[in-house]
C-alpha cells in the first residue's frame, strides 16, 4: 500500500503498539512491587535542566536522502548495548530545513515481573543492529510534496522501557539473580537533540510525533526540543498517549525504578501525567500545535495505567477539556477500546471528521484544525 508522506505514521505505529508488539501480554501486567530490588531514586525528578550533560553534538554526517544506521555515543538500550538510531538527512540540507523525529512505541516495564517475566516492554533485553532498526523504520516519502518532504527525518527506536524519558539504571531481582534495565530514554534524547542541533541547528519547524509509549515520550521530551532551539516552532502529534494519570501504587513504582524526568518548573508534574499539558498551556508563549489521537477508553492504556472499564473514558474527560479550553491543544477522539488510530487512515468520528483530513490540517497549519469525536 502506498501512503502519503504526511499520513505516513501510520507505517510507524504498525508493530510498535504499546502491548502489542513487546514480546508477551499486557494482560497481568502485575503490581509495582513485583519482584524488584528496593529502589533508591526517591521518587520522580522535575529538574531545571538536561537530563544528561550533551552538550555540543557532533553532526550526522551520513547521506542525504537515504536512511543511514547511526548509533548514538553514550546512549543505551535496556541491556546496556549501544543505542542506535536512523537518520534520513534532507537532501541538499543545509541546517535550515525542516526536522522530523520519530518515537517509537512498544509498552513500559518497571520491575522484574514486567520486564523480564511479561516482557511488557519491547526491546529491553535486545542488542539492537541495522536489520532490526531497517525492518522497522518508516516509509516516510520525499516524492509526494508533503510539509516534512524537505525535513531531516531521525527515527528513534524504544528500548528502554520507560516512556523514552527515565534517567536511572534499576537493578531488579530475578530468579537467575539480579539484572539491570537501563531505563535512560531522557538521557538518550537529551544525546540525540545535541546531534541533531548540530546538524540542523536553525530549522524553519520542528516536528516530534510518535506512537504509544513514543507518544507519551513526545509530549514528556516536547521542553529538550524547544530548549534546543528557543524560538523554532515545534509541534507534536501522539497517537495513543492520552495524559491520564496512572493509578497512584503503580505511578509510584514507575517513577522511582525510571527516576522519570519531567518538565522543569512544573511543581505538581510529579503528582500524575495529567499535570503537564497544562504547564506547556502556561509557560510555552510561542505558536505550537499539539495533536492526540485516541480511542476514549483505550484498552492498552487501561491496562497499563491500572483502569478497570470505563475508568480510562472518565479519566480522560476532563483532560480533554482542559486540552479544549487552549488554543494549541487539540484531540482526534474515537468510541472505543482500541489502541493505535494512524493505521487507518479512513477512520472517521462521530461527528463526521476524516482522520486523513484531520491531520492535513493539523500539519499545514489549518485555522479551522479543531477537536473531533464525541
Amino acid at each position: 500500500m502506498r501512503f502519503h508522506l504526511l499520513l505516513a505514521l501510520a507505517l510507524a505505529g504498525c508493530g510498535s503498539a504499546m502491548g502489542t508488539d513487546a514480546g508477551g501480554s499486557p494482560t497481568d501486567a502485575g503490581d509495582g512491587d513485583a519482584g524488584a530490588t528496593a529502589l533508591d531514586a526517591g521518587g520522580t525528578s522535575v529538574d531545571g535542566g538536561a537530563a544528561a550533560d550533551a552538550g555540543v553534538g557532533e553532526p550526522f554526517t551520513g547521506p542525504e536522502g537515504t536512511w543511514d544506521f547511526t548509533p548514538i555515543e553514550g546512549a543505551s538500550c535496556g541491556n546496556g548495548s549501544p543505542l542506535p538510531v536512523m537518520v534520513n538527512r534532507a537532501p541538499g540540507s543545509d541546517g535550515t530545513e525542516p526536522v522530523l523525529l520519530y518515537l517509537q512505541g512498544g509498552g513500559a516495564c518497571w520491575d522484574a515481573n514486567t520486564c523480564f517475566v511479561i516482557r511488557s516492554a519491547t526491546h529491553v533485553e535486545d542488542t539492537l543492529d541495522e536489520a532490526t532498526l531497517s525492518a522497522e523504520t518508516p516509509s516516510f516519502r520525499r516524492d509526494d510534496g508533503g510539509p516534512w518532504a524537505g525535513a531531516t527525518w531521525v527515527y528513534v527506536p524504544y528500548c528502554t522501557g520507560d516512556l523514552h524519558a527515565g534517567r536511572r539504571v534499576a537493578s531488579y531481582d530475578t530468579l537467575t539473580g539480579p539484572r539491570e534495565v537501563h531505563h535512560v530514554g531522557a538521557d538518550n534524547i537529551e544525546r540525540i537533540l545535541a546531534r541533531l542541533h548540530a546538524t540542523v541547528p536553525s530549522p524553519s519547524m520542528v516536528w516530534l510525533a510518535g506512537t504509544s509509549a513514543g507518544a507519551y515520550g513526545v509530549t514528556l521530551d516536547f521542553w529538550r526540543a524547544r530548549a534546543r532551539w528557543p524560538g523554532t516552532r515545534v509541534d507534536v502529534l501522539a497517537d495513543s498517549g492520552m495524559m491520564i494519570d496512572v493509578v497512584a501504587d503503580r505511578w509510584a513504582a514507575m517513577t522511582a525504578s525510571w527516576d522519570l524526568s519531567l518538565p522543569p518548573g512544573c511543581a505538581d508534574c510529579g503528582e500524575g501525567l495529567s499535570r503537564v499539558l497544562p504547564h506547556y498551556d502556561a509557560t510555552i508563549l510561542e505558536p505550537y500545535r499539539y495533536a492526540l489521537l485516541t480511542f476514549d477508553d483505550d484498552a492498552v492504556i487501561r491496562t497499563f495505567f491500572g483502569f478497570g472499564p470505563g475508568g480510562v473514558r472518565a479519566a480522560f474527560a476532563p483532560v480533554r477539556t482542559a486540552m479544549s479550553a487552549t488554543a494549541t491543544q487539540r484531540s482526534y477522539v474515537l468510541t472505543g477500546e482500541e489502541h493505535v488510530l494512524a493505521g487507518d487512515l479512513s477512520r472517521t468520528t462521530s461527528d463526521g471528521v476524516v482522520l486523513a483530513a484531520w491531520l492535513v490540517a493539523f500539519a499545514t497549519e489549518d485555522p479551522s484544525w479543531d477537536d473531533a469525536g464525541p
